[in-house]
């Protein structure tokens, strides 16, 4: 069968252009959350892959309604690679191309580096592996079963799994739970669990369906391969999981790698990821504003601050494209909170009204600002606090009270 012809028959012409439709449609949203982390944003792009790859899977079952029959598979004496190929073959690898298009559109980036390719590599292996699902599904089972209950199978693998309590359950998924704030990217683990659950089923499915006269073999052994080769997949991905060193989370992701770029302005060494090294100006001038009014309090002041893991006096802070200089400083005050007084004793109930104290005293917020943040009681006693700062050593004092931040005092 000529190319042109399957396409038609398959429905490609008109499914796949609703399907890029659809899918840009619910991933509008995503244009207005753009962190200038392409690894971020392309993961959550492809958080689309949970609606298209069941409608996928779905319609390649239902398109099989011209080949094989209600009561019985589809009887050729060619072998089902082949028909499948021909037949479908525009519908796999089409469905590919829309998934991959949608998300990086969606996302607005040109994927230059390794973890962003590595991500559009999953969606389009899970793609591929879900269209493949339907195909054999409707030589196992009736079309009109086969259709509702691989769309089903797949829908609970992309999205219930990652919606369970269950850490292990998470890296057997292709949604990359968690992924990614700026100082993570996918976990290795993860990636590698997706692409052998994914290849598994696409070449088990490509064996099973390779012999000639396959589809004169009774549905129970079709239904039983199928069964068989799902049960391959995630037997591997499950056993890669297990062996592996990881400590299992239920965000999918470990610590970034990469250089960060590092200079010194003001006296403040701010070291950032390369999407955020236009707001290291930004990030000093805040900075070397808010040392002013921490040594009039008596505290320390800030001399490392920006992105990447924790290390000796750095501040963490974010640093996105869109972040503004009143976000930079509550993002420092939160920062320097968590680096002085990160074994404070108490919780949140301790940490909060400190770090609502910093960004009104120090960082330029004023209440209305930290409304959405912190409680009323949070920001009146921030506020009271605020009110004694000239009263000298009693503010420093409250802030590194000994009943509460003792342990990280001595620790330091």
């Amino acid at each position: 069968m000529r190319l042109p012809v399957a396409a038609r028959r398959s429905g490609v012409v008109w499914f796949l252009p609703l399907l890029f439709a659809f899918g840009s449609l619910h991933s509008v949203d995503a244009l207005a959350t753009h962190s200038g982390y392409a690894v971020s944003d392309i993961a959550s792009s492809s958080y689309v892959i949970y609606v298209l790859c069941p409608l996928l899977a779905g319609y390649a079952a239902f398109a099989s309604r011209g080949w094989a029959r209600f009561h019985a598979p589809l009887r050729t004496s060619r072998s089902g690679l082949r028909v499948a190929l021909n037949a479908w073959g525009s519908l796999a690898f089409g469905g590919v191309i829309v998934v991959v298009s949608t998300v990086v559109l969606s996302a607005w980036v040109v994927p230059r580096d390794r973890m962003t390719w590595l991500v559009l590599l999953l969606d389009a292996a899970t793609v591929f592996a879900c269209v493949l699902f339907g195909l054999a599904a409707a030589w196992a089972l009736p079309v009109v079963v086969a259709a509702p209950v691989v769309a089903l199978v797949t829908f609970v693998w992309i999205c219930y799994l990652p919606a369970t309590g269950s850490e292990f359950l998470h890296y057997l998924t292709p949604t990359l739970t968690g992924c990614c704030a700026q100082s993570v990217q996918p976990s290795g683990v993860a990636a590698r669990s997706i692409l052998l659950i994914a290849s598994t089923v696409a070449l088990g499915v490509i064996v099973m369906l390779s012999p000639q006269h396959w589809s004169r073999r009774p549905r129970w052994i079709v239904g039983a391969t199928v069964l068989l080769v799902l049960g391959t997949a995630f037997g591997l991905a499950a056993t890669s999981v297990k062996l592996s060193d990881e400590h299992l989370l239920l965000t999918t992701v470990e610590p970034r790698t990469g250089a960060l770029t590092c200079g010194r302005t003001e006296g403040v060494e701010v070291c950032v990821w390369p999407e955020g090294k236009a707001q290291a100006a930004v990030i000093a001038d805040v900075a070397a504003d808010m040392n002013t009014s921490l040594d009039a309090w008596g505290f320390p002041e800030i001399t490392e601050a920006g992105n990447g893991s924790q290390a000796g006096e750095r501040v963490m802070v974010e640093s996105t494209p869109s972040i503004s200089s009143a976000t930079v400083g509550y993002s420092l005050a939160q920062g320097y909170v968590r680096l002085h007084l990160a074994c404070a004793q108490g919780g949140r109930q301790v940490i909060d009204p400190r770090v609502a104290f910093l960004a009104m005293g120090a960082g330029g917020a004023t209440a209305n600002d930290l409304a959405g943040e912190f409680s009323p009681d949070e920001i009146a006693v921030a506020s009271g606090w605020l009110e004694r700062a000239d009263e000298g050593s009693a503010t420093s004092d409250w802030f590194f009270d000994e009943r509460d931040a003792g342990q990280c005092r001595s620790s330091r």
